[in-house]
């Protein structure tokens, strides 16, 4: 831009070095401006930071304490199943051996009418022949499996023979 002034080299220098110093100011100005709001940011990520931080571990503790009561609840639940099961497993095992005491009585009371009825047949007709003991041993051994049969220990033992004998 011309003025229609010309100037001397020393006032040039001095514009020079004034337009320098402005320049210079204006430069400190604007990085110390940049310097204060880098300060504010940082203060305001590192608040920001703690309340993540904070609102994390509170979440944390939220879902460990829920974690802990649905192990507590789950431990309840499992206990009562465990005990309605434990409670049906004994009722039926009370009646199944109910119904095993009533047959034994039964097939005892069958073994000492048949007793009584041999008894009263040897003493009538006085026979000790080997057939009649024979019968009686035989009748006996009769009883003898069909009770082994009823309680299941028949089909154990024959399980145990096959084996032994047949190696099967």
């Amino acid at each position: 831009m011309q003025t229609g002034r010309s100037y001397s080299p020393d006032e040039l220098i001095v514009m020079n070095s004034a337009a320098e110093v402005a320049k210079q100011e204006m430069l400190s100005t604007v990085v110390e401006e940049n310097v204060r709001r880098f300060s504010e940011v940082k203060d305001t990520q590192e608040e920001t930071t703690e309340e993540i931080l904070s609102s994390i571990r509170d979440v944390e503790t939220a879902i460990q304490e829920k974690l802990n009561r649905q192990d507590d609840f789950n431990h309840k639940d499992n206990v009562r199943v465990y005990r309605n099961v434990q409670a049906a497993v004994k009722s039926d095992l009370d009646a199944q051996s109910a119904l095993l005491k009533q047959e034994i009585a039964l097939l005892k009371e069958e073994l000492v009418q048949a007793r009584e009825e041999n008894r009263k047949l040897l003493a009538e007709k006085k026979l000790r022949s080997p057939l009649l003991v024979w019968t009686f041993l035989f009748a006996a051994a009769i009883l003898c499996i069909e009770v082994l049969d009823f309680t299941g220990a028949l089909d154990y033992l024959i399980r145990i023979g096959n084996a032994f004998f047949f190696g099967m």
